[in-house]
């Protein structure tokens, strides 16, 4: 059986233990790294002079380096799907390979140490920044190459290529899932976390539908494309949830500022897009603006519509009985303010409620039953908390002394009660 020596959280070690994964290979793993047992110990020196890992045992062959670890097994294992027997065909597949680990890791080695791993000695800003931008450069490069074969790295199909890179594109989410867990919460991460291997898998599986050309018009497809993705987007943040990535620092942004997270999100990819329309040249970039935005719209009117509330103020002759009717017909609270008019100077009590959008019109006429002069003024209103607003104060309010119940049920205010309230219309 295969022995693999390394710690799982080590990148080099999970291309082995995905080729692994996918070659449905069993194999022993042995705990070796930062944490675990030292790389630099004569024992594991003697299987590797470098004292890095992943190691790999077969039998009596010990074998390190990732990508040749992951070449040997494809090759000794496989089938040819990962890893070619035509030479053309494994060169294309090599390739990529190299560029992963020559290139693409070489250009966000810096960024990775200082952001992720906070190395004292990577925190030059200027160097910080050179990275991010050459790892940007290379992005386009492997976004360009899989627009063109289709959505693998090294052709049409799944190859040993796609592992290691991959993997790259994973450790650059590191990032974001610090973030999330330092201001968000484990729950809130775990959501995440979820959401992201969610959205890869369904993105994989729906692939297909990349042929259907429904819509050629790409005005159309944009506005239209805009509008189904800020729905799903909008129930998503609407629920404390997320498709990953830049919504990570949307929701972060939001919890501090009160910002809505499809804004913050467009304002990002604003950015990101406008820097790149040279290569895409304008149009494209444009039409992908578009989209963006109808997106950020409809999911942040999404969130809105379903937290949006009513806040009533009513000025009137019958208070009481106003701010009565409130708490038992509509279930919500009531707040009287004390103010005088401006004209009459007159002392004068307003009743302040926080009612639903569908409770409105049921407002409007309980208010013309009680007082048809009294002066009512409605206002739009976001992130109401408290009991008593968003929810009931409860289903049904019991019967008190202001209130008697008949042999029929019905609720009929008492002398005293009637008398209160005939007292404040004439005043």
């Amino acid at each position: 059986m295969l022995r693999i020596l390394g710690k799982a959280s080590s990148i080099n070690v999970r291309k082995v233990l995905w080729t692994c994964a996918e070659l449905d290979l069993p194999f022993e793993r042995e705990e070796w790294g930062n944490g675990f047992q030292s790389t630099r110990s004569a024992e594991f020196l003697a299987l590797n002079p470098n004292g890095m890992v992943p190691v790999m045992r077969d039998g009596d062959f010990t074998l390190w380096e990732s990508n040749s670890i992951i070449r040997y097994l494809a090759t000794r294992y496989g089938d040819g799907s990962l890893y070619p027997a035509e030479a053309r065909a494994r060169a294309r597949v090599d390739q990529w390979m190299d560029w992963q680990s020559s290139d693409l890791n070489r250009a966000w080695s810096y960024a990775f140490m200082s952001l992720v791993r906070l190395s004292p000695a990577h925190q030059d800003s200027q160097a910080i920044e050179a990275s991010c931008a050459e790892w940007s450069r290379y992005m386009q490069i492997l976004d360009r190459q899989l627009e063109a074969t289709g959505g693998y790295v090294a052709g049409s199909r799944f190859s040993l290529a796609d592992i290691p890179i991959g993997l790259s594109n994973l450790v650059l989410n590191i990032p974001v899932l610090i973030l999330s867990l330092k201001f968000m919460g484990k729950f809130y991460t775990v959501v995440t976390i979820l959401s992201t291997v969610s959205l890869s898998l369904f993105i994989d599986l729906t692939a297909f539908m990349a042929d259907w050309c429904v819509i050629s018009n790409p005005l159309v497809a944009a506005i239209s494309g805009g509008v189904v993705l800020g729905a799903a987007l909008g129930l998503l943040y609407r629920y404390n949830s997320n498709s990953g990535g830049l919504d990570v620092i949307g929701a972060v942004i939001k919890k501090f500022y009160n910002l809505e997270i499809g804004y913050v999100v467009f304002g990002l990819n604003f950015i990101i897009i406008m820097s790149s329309a040279w290569i895409f040249t304008l149009e494209p970039a444009i039409c992908t603006l578009i989209a963006m935005y109808i997106n950020a719209t409809v999911s942040s009117r999404i969130v809105i519509g379903f937290a949006q509330r009513k806040a009533a103020f009513i000025v009137s002759d019958k208070p009481l009985e106003v701010a009565d009717t409130i708490l038992r017909n509509i279930h919500h609270g009531a707040t009287l303010l004390y103010g005088q008019g401006g004209f009459s100077g007159k002392d004068k009590k307003i009743v302040f409620a926080i009612v639903d959008l569908t409770q409105v019109t049921k407002l409007r006429h309980f208010i013309e039953d009680i007082d048809p002069h009294a002066f009512l003024f409605i206002m739009n209103t976001t992130d109401v908390i408290g009991r008593g607003f968003t929810s009931p104060l409860t289903p049904k309010l019991p019967g008190t002394t202001r209130y008697t119940f008949g042999a029929d049920g019905k609720m009929t205010p008492t002398r005293s009660w009637s008398w209160e309230m005939e007292q404040e219309s004439h005043k």
